[in-house]
């Protein structure tokens, strides 16, 4: 292994960890910051999200499918089992 690899259970373990902390960040900050919710002190978190996810999505329909062409893997450098 090199010195950037790690093993399945360490890389799980972090990716689990990353997914919960990521859904957690994002739950708390769509929550209000005070109550009763008026326009003065809403969070708009929710809004902006919201235009981040359709723009991505419209942007990946109408012109990524057709642009991108993946990672670029150098299958010269990579050695061969066996």
């Amino acid at each position: 292994m090199g010195s950037m690899e790690t093993s399945t259970v360490d890389s799980l373990a972090v990716n689990i960890i990353s997914v919960c902390y990521t859904t957690l960040t994002v739950a708390f900050l769509l929550l209000p910051p005070a109550r009763p919710v008026i326009a003065a002190n809403m969070s708009y978190t929710g809004v902006v999200l919201g235009f981040v996810l359709v723009g991505s999505t419209v942007a990946w329909i109408t012109s990524g499918r057709k642009h991108y062409k993946g990672p670029f893997v150098n299958t010269d450098c990579v050695p061969m089992a066996g």
